[in-house]
């Protein structure tokens, strides 16, 4: 047996230091960032506090339709700005032919309300409306 004192151990040598390790975590980070930002698209905070009607189909509205919102108050909403009926039909005929034009009701509105509405989006030239409901659990 060699006496301990002369048993040298070797040191790890050390390699210089450098970020190259870094890189794909960051990259996967990245990658993560914008996974989620594309797939966890955020809409923008109704300002009506609806609760739509319920139906046994859920309603979605279409990308290119706009929205009127008659809210528990009665009041008339276009672009989250409150309107009357004479100044939704001006909007209405203002926009261009063949639009969609989606209807968000509170479930406690009389159906004379929505109806009044309608008849004023069918006078203006809107040939395509959607109301929008939740479907039934």
């Amino acid at each position: 047996m060699m006496p301990a004192e002369n048993l040298e151990i070797p040191l790890p040598q050390r390699r210089p230091l450098n970020d190259d390790h870094l890189l794909p975590l960051i990259n996967v980070v990245f990658l993560l960032l914008i996974f989620f930002m594309l797939v966890g698209a955020l809409d923008a905070p109704d300002t009506a506090d609806l609760s739509p009607p319920e139906s046994l189909a859920s309603t979605v509205p279409d990308d290119s339709a706009w929205t009127v919102v008659l809210d528990a108050r009665g009041q008339l909403l276009l672009d989250d700005q409150p309107v009357s009926l004479t100044d939704l039909a001006v909007a209405a005929i203002e926009r261009p032919p063949g639009g969609v034009v989606a209807v968000r009701a509170d479930a406690s509105i009389q159906a004379t309300d929505v109806v009044d509405v309608l008849d004023v989006l069918r006078g203006a030239g809107v040939s395509k409306v959607q109301l929008l409901t939740i479907g039934k659990p």
